[in-house]
Parts: C-alpha cells; structure tokens; sequence
C-alpha cells in the first residue's frame, strides 16, 4: 500500500497561515485561515473534492480585523463554525457561524467568548449537535484553561458563562469528540494531561484528570490533534519541540485509560493533525525535523484490537514548510482520502490543499496469528485470482476487494499453488475477517 498526493490546489494566492479545515461532506470542506496577505483578515473558502482534485471557492472574510489562533468545524453539510482570537476587539476569543450554499460562504455575526479574557491565548472548538458546541480557551490573567458552551439559532451563537476548567495554569490545549455531551481535552498543566469533560445544557462539568506523561510537552499548537475512532477509542496527538507523540486512550464514563503510547521520533516529527479514515486506521500530517528539508509530511497509522497503534511507514512529503508548523491541517472525506492544507513555502506561502489517498491497487494483506501469516499481492479482477501471489499458506486461501480491509471474500474456488499445501481450496462465498493492511 502506498499514499499519493493529488494535484495542489492554491485557495489563497496571498501569505496564509494559522489554517484550520473540516469536512462537511466526503466531497466538501471548508477552510478557515488568517489572510496575511490582507492585514491578518479572517477568511474562509470551500473546497470541493472530485476524486483527488480540489476546487476552491472564493474567500469569504469573517473578521475584518488581525486575527489569530484560528479553529473550525462542521456543524452540519451546510454550516460550520469558526472561532479565533479578534486582535482587532482586545484579543477576545470570538465565534462566527459559516453558512455554506454550493461553493459560497456567508458569514454571520461575530460572537465574543469571554470579554475577560483580554489578551486572550488560542481557542479551539469542538462540534456537540448540529446546534451545540464547546470551546476551550486560555484566560491569560490567570493562565487556566476555560470553556464554555456555543448555542446556535441559524446564523447566531449565544455564548454560555465560562467554566474554569484546570486549578492552575495550562497551555497547549487539544479537543477530540467523544458523543452529544462529552468531550475530552489533552493539555500541558503539571504534566501532559486528559480530561473528560460533561457537558449539560450550557454547564459543564470537570473530571477525573489523567496523566499522559510525567512532564509537560509544550510543544504542540494542537489543532485536529484528537479524533473519536470508535463509541470509546479516541487517538491524540501530542508534541514535544522535536518528538511527536500518538496516544490511543479507551474511555468508559469518564475515565480514561491510555491504551497505547507511540513517539514518532524517526525522523524528529512533531505538531501533527489527525484525519480519521476508519475505526481502525487514522491519517496523520506532522511536521519534520528532517533537517535540511523541514518538510511537512503525511502517514497513516492503523489500530489493533483497541488496544495498539503502530506506524504504516508510508510517509509522503507534501510541501515545504518553516519551522512554525501550526499552519496545516486535516480532515477525513472517505475511507482511503484525507484532505491536508498548509501554507506552501514554496510557492510564495500561499494557502493550499491536497488530497491525500491510500492505494490499496498493490497492497498486501496479512491474515492470522502472531509470526504466522498469509501474505498476498494484490490486484485481481473479477472471479480470476489473476496476478495474485500466494507466498505462504496455513490451509485457507483468501482474496478481495474491500479498501476498508475489515472483511475479505473469497469469489470462487481456487485450489492451493503447487508445493504449498495441499487440498481442495476454498469454497466461493467464504469469508474471513482482516488483521491488517501494510
């Protein structure tokens, strides 16, 4: 299995940077950005996804004014919201509602979070119902993390009061989905920490804490850092300056418990965004340390009984980036797309998206237990094995289609290779599930 990179497509011919992007559908997602070509103006442009070409919309702005810290999510196919720092209104984390119709976007009215926080840290947001959302921000005057709930009547959010969310001083904040009134944040506070946060009405309620790790990371400007692979499995992205982290952390009410825990140390990568493709198997673009390239790349990661997550090894470059490398991110469209933007160095800093698909055409499939295994390449084509290779048997011989690898078919008998086994082969319709596409 391989990953390829679609054609770039330029969204913003002027410098860009801070970009956030979320899926609305499989075939469009919006962008939202700081024009810094344009005074740090707020903007925002759909994409359409064709296969693996993209079409961008014509920017629409919705902060006149220096914008900072910028975050967006779906609510539904047609609407998103956007939240960031207003510098041109004291700093204060603000929200606006993006309406979406064909490629167009209109944005409503702009809503600060908390006039308190003057000055205010970067604000991140998460999706609850079609008409719900959380945000998280930092209040600088005490440096804790605070939240609060984001109603939605068409184009306008009402903001709730702010809930103190941490006892002392946090940073480095992420947010991953959990269900319509759970979300659970990662943050830098006495060391890495995980919490599940309750969310009633427009209250919300703290928990347990857990530790991630002994130390704090401070590393990470921690957008799309944490996806809902399953009811209870949630993957987050965490960072040192140079080390990237993967936790896969099972959650149960509201408490978690770490799973699984990957560095991704080789090369030095760090500050990634997630894109989930299935329950087990996530897209990931970091940037990488790899000096002198600096570039920022993508990979893929596949989840094992819920209760490990290991490296595919498939890494692409996608374009050169400086080492401020919270200017991209990633979103899911399908099962084998995820759809990456980032600020392309390399081409007068312009904001810019890809697809990014895994081929599956020359994969190969790994079936059973431990070092035992069966190992074939694919493709074939319709009920003739074709160029199918049998490389080692343990007595069934399996071939398929399915992208996703969850369940392989068998479309007609075919006895074993000479040499290799011995039998009748297996009957057409026989099915078997997968353990893992490499």
């Amino acid at each position: 299995m391989a990953l390829t990179l679609g054609t770039p497509q330029v969204f913003e011919d002027g410098a860009t940077s801070l970009l956030s992007v979320t899926a609305l559908s499989s075939t469009q997602a919006v962008v939202a950005y700081v024009d810094a070509g344009d005074s740090d103006k707020g903007k925002a442009a759909v994409l359409d996804v064709t296969g693996t070409t993209v079409s961008a919309g014509t920017p629409a702005v919705y902060n006149n004014a220096g914008t900072d810290r910028v975050d967006v999510v779906s609510l539904s196919s047609t609407k998103a919201m956007v939240v960031y720092r207003d510098d041109g209104n004291s700093n204060y984390p603000t929200a606006a509602i993006l309406d979406v119709s064909g490629s167009t976007i209109t944005p409503g009215s702009e809503a600060v979070i908390d006039s308190n926080a003057t000055d205010g840290s970067r604000v991140v947001v998460e999706k609850l119902t079609s008409t719900k959302a959380i945000a998280v921000w930092v209040r600088n005057s005490d440096g804790k993390l605070y939240g609060c709930v984001l109603d939605v009547s068409g184009s306008t959010i009402t903001p709730g009061s702010a809930t103190v969310l941490t006892s002392g001083a946090a940073s480095d904040q992420g947010i991953a989905p959990l269900d319509s009134t759970h979300v659970l944040i990662h943050y830098d506070e006495t060391g890495r920490d995980a919490m599940v946060l309750t969310i009633s009405g427009t209250n919300i309620t703290t928990n347990t804490v857990k530790d991630l790790y002994a130390n704090p990371l401070t590393g990470g400007y921690a957008l799309k850092s944490g996806i809902l692979l399953d009811t209870n499995l949630v993957l987050v992205e965490s960072s040192t300056a140079t080390d990237g982290r993967l936790d896969l952390l099972s959650i149960s009410g509201t408490t978690i418990t770490i799973e699984d825990q990957l560095a991704l140390n080789t090369p030095a990568s760090t500050h990634g965004a997630l894109a989930k493709l299935s329950a087990t198997k996530a897209g990931l673009v970091y940037y990488n340390w790899d000096s002198p390239t600096h570039r920022c790349r993508v990979d893929t990661f596949t989840i094992s009984g819920g209760t490990s997550v290991s490296k595919d090894g498939l890494t692409e470059n996608v374009a050169t980036l400086q080492s401020d490398s919270g200017w991209f991110s990633a979103t899911d469209l399908t099962s084998t797309t995820f759809l990456v933007v980032y600020r392309d160095n390399g081409d007068s800093q312009k904001g810019t998206a890809v697809v990014v698909s895994m081929d599956v055409s020359n994969a190969r499939f790994y079936q059973g237990a431990g070092t035992l295994a069966e190992k074939f390449t694919l493709p074939f084509t319709g009920v003739n094995p074709g160029n199918m290779t049998l490389n080692k048997s343990l007595g069934t011989v399996v071939i398929g289609s399915d992208a996703a690898a969850t369940t392989m078919v068998v479309y007609s008998d075919w006895p074993y290779p000479t040499g290799t086994a011995s039998g009748a082969g297996i009957p057409t319709g026989t099915t078997i599930t997968s353990t893992k596409w490499v």
